[in-house]
């Protein structure tokens, strides 16, 4: 994980986020959809995982693992709804 930075991760997502404009995508979405880390990056669950809880720490992101759903939010509007 160390060869790559958190960074890259986090603008792919950002990028998907604008491209759809939507404001959440799913864990599974991440790891298989064209264009996104998992499948570009060639990212096993495990990794993908361990950026994304890096840029959660970071509050770059929201990650739900809840239910089985496992979705990623984008931070500002998460707190913009709750506003």
């Amino acid at each position: 994980m160390d060869s790559l930075d958190v960074f890259v991760i986090w603008y792919l997502i950002q990028h998907y986020f604008e491209e759809k404009n939507t404001d959440s995508v799913g864990i599974d979405h991440l790891l298989q959809g064209e264009n996104l880390p998992g499948k570009l990056l060639q990212l096993n669950r495990l990794t993908l995982n361990q950026y994304l809880d890096e840029l959660a720490d970071q509050n770059r992101i929201v990650v739900n693992r809840t239910a089985g759903l496992d979705m990623v939010y984008q931070k500002d509007h998460i707190w913009q709804t709750v506003l």
